[in-house]
């Protein structure tokens, strides 16, 4: 969690208390939190509204359209475009189509819906318990590397420990600078496009 270690590097950095020290890591995770639960806010914020507005303008051309339509006789709606071709269509046979095909297909579609909750509510607890982990991870980084440290060189030659141990902190400082400079990115194009948004 990049925000935390942001947080964590820069709050309470000089002071010597060893209260204050320990309160670092809670209050920089916290503080992280309340960032991404904020980001995520200000996203729904911008993005629900207007998706119910374009819903209820897609509603409102749908209901003024029906209207028009049950105003016209049948030679206006003939005339109407894609009119003669519903006409023509039998809309009797179509529902007795659509319920034969529901009476026999229910039971699958009834599974398929429990499967999809099951799924999402497995996908709910699989990311509380990540959470958890990742939480317990965060707290603990520095005695879980002296740990994995000891046993790879108790276990390992050390000429290839000591690769492996500088390979796993090449890949973690690439990792970190390529997903802090994306992040930036990712911002800096999602406020052109919010600036561009509220202009037009």
């Amino acid at each position: 969690m990049y925000p935390c270690v942001f947080f964590e590097s820069h709050i309470l950095r000089k002071t010597e208390k060893p209260l204050l020290r320990k309160l670092r890591r809670p209050a920089a995770f916290l503080l992280a939190l309340l960032l991404i639960i904020g980001i995520i806010a200000g996203i729904a914020f911008l993005v629900i509204p207007a998706l119910a507005d374009a819903i209820e303008v897609v509603a409102k051309g749908i209901t003024g359209l029906i209207n028009q339509l049950n105003t016209m006789d049948e030679s206006e709606f003939a005339g109407h475009p894609l009119g003669s071709l519903i006409l023509g269509i039998d809309w009797d046979e179509i529902l007795v189509s659509l319920q034969n095909w529901f009476q026999r297909e229910w039971r699958p579609i009834v599974e398929n819906i429990f499967s999809v909750i099951g799924t999402l509510i497995g996908g709910i607890a699989d990311f509380f318990l990540s959470f958890v982990f990742a939480v317990y991870i965060l707290f603990s980084k520095e005695k879980l590397k002296r740990q994995m440290s000891r046993l790879i060189r108790a276990w390992i030659p050390e000429s290839f420990g000591n690769w492996l141990i500088y390979a796993a902190s090449v890949a973690c400082t690439t990792s970190q600078n390529f997903i802090s400079r994306q992040s930036i990115e990712a911002v800096i194009l999602g406020s052109l496009c919010m600036v561009g948004m509220l202009i037009l």
